[in-house]
């Protein structure tokens, strides 16, 4: 019987909800990228978890970059190494040969001095955490041996005989050349890049880890600046609640459509074209929330800020007082500029920070730009999955099929959706009708059917329902304008 491996915090967002709680404690892993994959940052922000969390030293044995070099680019994640070489907590074991130098081969095959070295530096910083970055520089400072294994199986047997968790980190064209650095460690984890639009830009996988549970697939990894490596996770809803509460949309008309309004940390899907209205919705939806003393975001992936606020105001809706009021966080970002990992991060860096109970999420279709539609599927999903996770009320503004993606992305958005609400433009009798229609309302009753709506300067207004040839008889479900008749639409 395998007894499960104890784990070790790794101090990488994410990456510990899909090992299960780490590296194995104790144990060495085998880190494998191609280079540009993020292995050096991972592994110093292994090492800085470990030191600024109190667990013990560190030692960094550098085979690609100098120390020095090494130093600098801590320095751009906030680690600062220098200071905690001063105070005796972290330590190189420099292996980086001088170009200089000419490497000359001789005697036998033999790691005992690296071993020495690397055992005094763990004694002198009490390391409970050890890097060697990389196994390609080693090796290629030392003459082809068939005793590799043996010697990689000696440092390990040290290490582990110091309680330190080592990360050896090699290319996967070092690793499928020489097997030895596989069959040694407990644990292989693979990094990797995309290679079209439906591959996420940077991606982890755990291969392997002996005795341990962990989860399998490849998940997306992001390189925060200023702060690290981060693995967006599969999120899951153990603490989800059934839906109870009632919120207001922002707009009176489209809560009675939806039988109520929307629950309360429901996902909201707004389909529509161009022009179609989704703005406006989205500002009263962010107004509505502020209103009822909700926290609320806005993150948009097409307009600046300054349009945002203008054009909302257009419709006597202050952003900017939501804003001074703490009631408003608006974030802008432009697609071209990260991946899309990258922006689902920063939605997810948002909720943690302002914990707002609604977020918007406008210009999705600026998306397109960086992602095809399987891979956008998926990252609709993890966003739905983010928000629910917090209880978060969310309305996404989405285009409709004749933009974007065709049927089959639409209706596996509309299928994560809580409710879908659809715009759209229709020809009666000659006269053009924009129509508002709610498609699906989970867990409540809502109306069958679209209804005619207008937008003037005071907002969107909802009016008669509507069917082929003529609009009924039924009162307008706008109250703030069910006194005007001048205001009902047929």
């Amino acid at each position: 019987m395998t007894v499960p491996a104890a784990k070790l915090p790794s101090g990488v967002p994410g990456f510990d909800a899909v090992t299960r709680g780490g590296l194995p404690r104790g144990r060495l892993t085998l880190l494998e990228g191609a280079r540009g994959t993020g292995k050096t940052i991972f592994a110093l922000q292994v090492l800085a978890a470990g030191v600024e969390g109190g667990d013990g030293g560190a030692v960094f044995v550098a085979y690609d970059e100098s120390p020095e070099a090494l130093r600098r680019a801590a320095l751009d994640f906030g680690w600062d190494i220098a200071a905690w070489e001063r105070e005796g907590r972290w330590a190189f074991v420099d292996g980086v040969p001088d170009p200089a130098q000419e490497t000359v081969f001789a005697g036998d095959f033999d790691l005992g001095a690296l071993i020495a070295r690397i055992e005094t530096a763990a004694v002198r910083t009490g390391a409970r955490r050890v890097v060697l970055d990389s196994l390609d520089g080693l090796f290629a400072q030392l003459p082809p041996s068939p005793v590799v294994e043996n010697e990689l199986r000696r440092l390990a047997a040290t290490l582990e005989s110091l309680d330190t968790t080592a990360l050896f980190t090699a290319t996967p064209t070092f690793a499928e050349a020489v097997r030895g650095p596989r069959r040694v460690a407990d644990g292989v984890i693979r990094l990797a890049r995309g290679d079209d639009s439906e591959s996420w830009a940077l991606a982890i996988e755990v291969e392997t880890l002996r005795g341990a549970a962990h989860l399998s697939g490849r998940h997306p990894l992001v390189v925060v600046p200023g702060e690290g490596v981060a693995v967006l996770a599969p999120l899951g809803f153990e603490h989800e609640a059934p839906a109870a509460e009632r919120v207001p949309s922002g707009n009176p008309g489209l809560d009675r459509m939806m039988g109520g309004g929307p629950f309360r940390g429901s996902i909201l899907l707004l389909q529509g074209p161009p022009g179609s209205g989704k703005s406006l919705l989205v500002a009263e939806f962010l107004a509505g929330g502020a209103g009822s003393g909700d926290r609320c975001a806005l993150v948009t992936f097409k307009d600046g800020r300054a349009r945002l606020v203008a054009e909302a105001a257009a419709f006597a809706i202050d952003m900017e007082r939501m804003e001074a009021d703490r009631r408003l966080a608006i974030v802008c970002a432009r697609p071209g500029g990260a991946a899309l990992a990258e922006h689902l991060y920063l939605i997810q860096t948002i909720l943690d920070r302002f914990e707002p109970q609604r977020v918007a999420v406008a210009g999705l279709a600026e998306l397109a730009r960086i992602a095809g539609p399987r891979l956008l599927a998926q990252g609709f999903a993890y966003l739905t999955a983010l928000l629910r996770q917090r209880g978060v009320t969310g309305l996404l503004a989405w285009p409709d099929r004749r933009v974007l993606g065709g049927d089959e992305l639409e209706a596996q958005l509309a299928t994560a959706a809580d409710a879908v609400i659809a715009l759209r433009d229709e020809d009666d009798g000659g006269e053009r009708l924009r129509l508002i229609d709610v498609l699906k309302v989970r867990g409540s009753w809502h109306e069958r059917g679209p209804r005619a709506y207008a937008i003037d300067g005071d907002g969107f207004h909802v009016g008669r329902p509507w069917r082929v040839g003529r609009a009924s008889e039924h009162e307008p479900s706008d109250d703030r304008h069910a006194a005007d008749p001048a205001r009902d639409l047929v």
